[in-house]
């Protein structure tokens, strides 16, 4: 995977974890739980009420080809993590884990997909814990 900021640097274990999710887990797929209404299909946007503001127009937009979400009355943004983080009210790494979740109970991703990725967030959460212990 490329590092456009840093080039050098090689990515974290966590940012894998991070990337792999936001590839793997369509937003609209996420979504589609949570809004009462259907989404309007605009070009290669879609839009709907914002959950977040409460907006009664169509300010909330999806772009699936970029899986990030965006408010046009609120300004809120963001991927599918963030998405989760907001909806469920959730930490940034217990929505990781919430969606690894999903991912391991989907019947659609391979064997090898789910070892490599639960692989991946056990040893993120080892050193996370490791990480608060030394705090």
């Amino acid at each position: 995977m490329d590092n456009q900021l840093h080039p050098d640097r090689e990515l974290t274990k966590d940012e894998l974890l991070w990337r792999f999710i936001i590839k793997t887990i369509p937003l609209l797929d996420i979504m589609n739980e949570y809004i009462p209404q259907p989404l309007c299909t605009n070009k290669n946007q879609n839009a709907t009420a914002c959950l977040f503001c409460n907006d009664s127009g169509q300010h909330l937009t999806v772009n699936p080809d970029k899986n990030i979400f965006y408010c046009y009355e609120c300004h809120i943004s963001g991927g599918v993590i963030e998405f989760i983080c907001r909806v469920k009210d959730l930490s940034f790494n217990d929505s990781v884990k919430y969606l690894v979740n999903i991912l391991l109970d989907g019947k659609k991703y391979e064997k090898h997909d789910k070892e490599i990725l639960m692989k991946r967030y056990e040893e993120a959460k080892i050193k996370k814990e490791k990480k608060d212990d030394n705090k």
